[in-house]
């Protein structure tokens, strides 16, 4: 999922410190989530009392906060997609 102006991201923070595309959440099969910084003007994440910058790509486990200009999001849990299994041919 990408956070950013661009209408074309899943998430648009119509805000001038907010890049096109700004952030990328991403989790892979195993579940493991993980936050991308694209931007310029940087991504934060909660560290207890303080927010840290985010250099590239971190791992994270919910919950976690995210700060991209003025905006907060809250991760709270992540979700993993069960694909479905196609029904085997009938001959």
């Amino acid at each position: 999922m990408q956070i950013g102006r661009d209408p074309n991201c899943d998430v648009v923070l119509d805000h001038e410190r907010v890049s096109r595309r700004h952030v990328e959440l991403k989790v892979d099969d195993a579940g493991v989530a993980s936050v991308s910084d694209l931007s310029s003007n940087g991504t934060f994440l909660r560290a207890g009392d303080e927010w840290v910058r985010i250099d590239g790509s971190i791992s994270i486990s919910p919950p976690t906060t995210i700060r991209i200009a003025h905006f907060t999001i809250k991760l709270e849990e992540v979700i993993v997609p069960v694909p479905v299994a196609e029904e085997a041919e009938q001959t």
